[in-house]
């Protein structure tokens, strides 16, 4: 929990919309959907942080145990980790927590994952110069 998570932007586009997030694995072609709560970790990750980094802020921010909190945040990190859209490294800088629109209540992180369009979305080797036009 105290490596350092950023988006694989070289793989990955993502996209925060209302809160939510979709993102686009270009490799494989997978997209995803993360709801509000689920968007908002992915964006304080898009900064650059550690997972203890992000407890400590919603713990605070939604009065809960921080432990409590873990038990949400560390199965849905794992996830984004297993499924290559999020880095981990234990030798990059944390960024600071950047400012972003929490939901009004906490609830677990979802996310879901559809294959039904990877032949469409996957491009083998992604498109050069993608990850930059797509970023944010």
């Amino acid at each position: 929990m105290s490596d350092v998570l950023f988006a694989n932007s070289d793989q990955v586009a993502s996209k925060v919309m209302d809160g939510e997030a979709i993102l686009i694995n270009l490799t494989t072609g997978v997209y995803y959907s993360l709801d509000d709560t689920g968007g908002l970790i992915w964006s304080l990750i898009e900064g650059g942080t550690t997972a203890d980094a992000i407890v400590q802020l919603l713990s605070s921010r939604y009065g809960r145990d921080a432990e409590v909190m873990r038990a949400d945040v560390a199965p849905f990190v794992a996830g984004l980790v297993e499924e290559g859209l999020v880095l981990a490294s234990t030798e990059a800088n944390a960024g600071s927590i950047v400012d972003v629109a929490m939901p009004d209540a906490w609830n677990a992180p979802q996310m879901e994952k559809f294959t039904d369009m990877a032949d469409m979305f996957a491009l083998d080797p992604p498109l050069p110069g993608l990850a930059e036009q797509s970023a944010g």
